[in-house]
C-alpha cells in the first residue's frame, strides 16, 4: 500500500522513478545475494552468487549517482518486486527436502531476479538515451549486459544443478 502517491507525468518522471526503483533492489540484492550463497552446497553457485553480490554493490553506487544528478528527491522506493522474489525464494529453499533440489531452487531463484533486472536496466537506458542522458544510457547500458553476461552463467550452471537435483529424487 502506497502512503503517498507520485504522478508521473511525462518521460523523465517514470526515467526518475525507474532509477529510484532501481537503487534499492540493489541494494537489497547486495544484501541477500549472500544469503542465497550460504544456501547452495554447489561450490560454483556459492562463488558465482558472491560475485553477484559485489557486483550489485557497485552498480547501486552508479545508481546513486543518476538519481542525484537527476532529481532533488533521492528517497529510494522499495522495490516491492525484488523483495517478493526473494521471499517466495526463502518459502522454496526452506520447503527443498535435498541439498540437490535446494540447489536449483537457488539458483532459479538468482536467475529470477535477474531476469527482473534485466528487463529494468534495458527500459531505464532506452529512456535515458530518449532524454538525451547519453551518459546514463551507456552506464545503464553497460549494467544491462552485464546482467545478461550473469544470467547466461546462471543458465549453464542451472543445467548441471538441476540434473543433479532430477537424479536426487
Amino acid at each position: 500500500m502506497k502512503l503517498v502517491s507520485e504522478k508521473i507525468r511525462d518521460l523523465e518522471a517514470l526515467y526518475v522513478r525507474h532509477l529510484r526503483l532501481l537503487l534499492p533492489a540493489e541494494e537489497l540484492i547486495a544484501i541477500k545475494t549472500p544469503f542465497l550463497s550460504d544456501m547452495t552446497s554447489d561450490p560454483e553457485s556459492r562463488e558465482v552468487l558472491r560475485s553477484y553480490a559485489l557486483n550489485s554493490r557497485d552498480q547501486a553506487g552508479h545508481l546513486r549517482a543518476m538519481v542525484e544528478r537527476a532529481t532533488s528527491d533521492t528517497d529510494p522506493i522499495k522495490c516491492q518486486t525484488v523483495y517478493a522474489l526473494f521471499d517466495e525464494s526463502e518459502d522454496l529453499m526452506n520447503d527443498a527436502s535435498h541439498d540437490e533440489v535446494r540447489n536449483a531452487v537457488v539458483i532459479a531463484a538468482a536467475q529470477r531476479i535477474k531476469h527482473y533486472e534485466i528487463a529494468m536496466y534495458e527500459s531505464t537506458a532506452h529512456y535515458a538515451q530518449l532524454l538525451g542522458r547519453a551518459n546514463d544510457a551507456r552506464v545503464l547500458t553497460a549494467i544491462s549486459e552485464e546482467e545478461r553476461r550473469e544470467e547466461l552463467q546462471l543458465r549453464k550452471i542451472a543445467d548441471r544443478v538441476n540434473g543433479i537435483a532430477q537424479q536426487a529424487a
